[in-house]
């Protein structure tokens, strides 16, 4: 029977990284762990160490472990992409790098990254955003920007998120700030939807929460911030700590 019978397969051993891509079951043979462990080490949940988190993100990072978007979207049905839409027919060198720059670094150490979509003159605005959305493109961020004469001022977007709609990404070209712009964004924006508007920032961001009050929202208390943001945000638990959440008149009343 020599030859016939079955041979038995290498095991990988505890330490030594598969041939091929990496991904969660490699960085778990590698460690020991389980490969729920290892999933919610990368995403810094809390309840783990921080030595077990750094210890798995640190091998993550040394084979060049990325994420499969197509196996997570599956599972959580969003895609964690922010789609950009602009024109590219404006002068927006210096605008868009620095429009880019900051979304990008506002994206570090979460699970979203960047997509610029064009948007062309003579065309519907809502094209590039209807193709974004109906080829399930990005998560439903819709942004909009104010120019004067061809130069970008600001851009806002607003997602929504079945019952409520967010405000997200708010920003407006320091040299023009405090001359309406941001009001006509979000003005613009709100005007958009049908239902509750919710706005997330910084809790030290008193400029920001002064401008948001002054235009009719209200800062939500903590019992309800906390929900909301780990309702319709997708940030780490010491982000939640440090933020604040506002709503509309819509969102006040139905609380009553």
């Amino acid at each position: 029977m020599s030859g016939l019978e079955p041979r038995e397969k290498p095991r990988a051993k505890r330490g030594a990284p598969r041939s091929g891509k990496p991904t969660l079951r490699t960085i778990a043979e590698m460690t020991g762990l389980a490969i729920t462990t290892i999933s919610r080490a990368l995403n810094n949940a809390p309840e783990l160490s921080a030595e077990t988190r750094e210890r798995v993100q640190k091998i993550a990072a040394e084979i060049g472990y990325v994420p499969d978007r197509t196996a997570l979207r599956l599972k959580t049905g969003r895609t964690h992409v922010v789609s950009l839409i602009l024109d590219p027919h404006d002068e927006i060198i210096n605008f868009s790098s620095s429009l880019v720059a900051g979304i990008t670094a506002a994206f570090r150490g979460t699970p979203y990254h960047l997509v610029i979509t064009p948007g062309f003159r003579g065309t519907s605005p809502l094209d590039p955003i209807q193709y974004v959305l109906s080829n399930k493109m990005a998560d439903g961020v819709i942004f909009w920007v104010a120019e004067e004469q061809g130069r970008l001022l600001g851009v806002m977007g607003i997602q929504d998120k079945g019952e409520v709609a967010l405000v997200r990404h708010a920003y407006v070209v320091p040299t023009v700030q405090r001359k309406g712009v941001g009001t006509k964004l979000l003005h613009h924006v709100t005007g958009l939807a049908n239902k509750p508007i919710l706005i997330g920032t910084w809790a030290d961001a008193a400029w920001a929460i002064g401008f948001y009050r002054r235009n009719g929202f209200t800062v939500v208390s903590n019992s309800h911030k906390e929900a909301l943001l780990r309702r319709y945000w997708s940030i780490p638990a010491r982000q939640i700590e440090t933020s604040v959440v506002l709503a509309d008149g819509r969102w006040m009343e139905a609380q009553q």
